[in-house]
């Protein structure tokens, strides 16, 4: 065993050897993992015409490289935001690869990017007068916005303010026309009635329009 300055000596070489032994395989280790995605890209729906911006972000030995693939097929753009216009060329899957300055690599989850038409009312409703325990139609006509449109009818009254009008009354409150049977001449029939319409990618309504209840003693 050896003692005194030269021990002393040997155990400081002995350290700086291991120091840069140690950062050597901390590179090595470094070289050889992966990029880590720390963001993923967020699937959305949107309109067409829509500027859509799909993004990743990830970690790894500098420079990164970042390319995208829309439905398995690679894009040619290269960066770590993908910009475009909304269109049907450009709905489906969507994912990124990373790749770092060693060449490894990593994918990012998928995406998936649906273009839907915006609802829109191509006819509004209009306002309307019935005789009492008559039925009052109000009707709209749409354009076809796909399967997952929503359709409900408001009314703002007198006695309940504005709401929507509820399921289970006896009418369809679900559908493009609005027929309402047995009117009264009461404050909850009379008043204002529009439609609201949506589905994934957003919604409009209608004009608001009135309904007024002619009293029987007055026909």
């Amino acid at each position: 065993m050896k003692t005194g300055p030269e021990a002393t000596g040997s155990n400081r070489v002995s350290s700086f050897f291991g120091f840069f032994l140690a950062a050597a395989l901390a590179l090595e280790l470094a070289a050889q993992a992966q990029p880590v995605i720390t963001e993923n890209p967020q699937s959305a729906t949107v309109a067409p015409g829509t500027l859509v911006a799909i993004s990743v972000a990830a970690n790894g030995a500098t420079p990164l490289e970042y390319r995208w693939q829309l439905n398995d097929r690679e894009l040619l753009f290269r960066g770590p935001t993908l910009r475009f216009v909304a269109g049907s060329l450009r709905q489906g899957t969507y994912r990124a690869i990373v790749r770092d300055a060693s060449g490894q690599q990593s994918v990012s989850a998928p995406a998936e990017l649906k273009v839907r038409r915006l609802p829109r009312i191509v006819i509004q409703p209009r306002s309307t007068s019935v005789r009492e325990y008559a039925t009052a139609v109000f009707q709209v006509k749409l354009n076809n916005s796909g399967p997952n449109t929503t359709i409900v009818w408001h009314n703002d009254n007198p006695l309940e303010g504005s709401h929507e009008i509820p399921d289970g009354l006896g009418f369809d409150v679900r559908s493009p026309r609005l027929a309402i049977p047995n009117c009264l001449n009461a404050d909850n029939y009379n008043g204002l009635y529009w439609l609201a319409v949506t589905n994934e990618a957003g919604g409009t309504v209608s004009r608001k329009v009135r309904l007024t209840v002619i009293p029987a003693l007055a026909q």
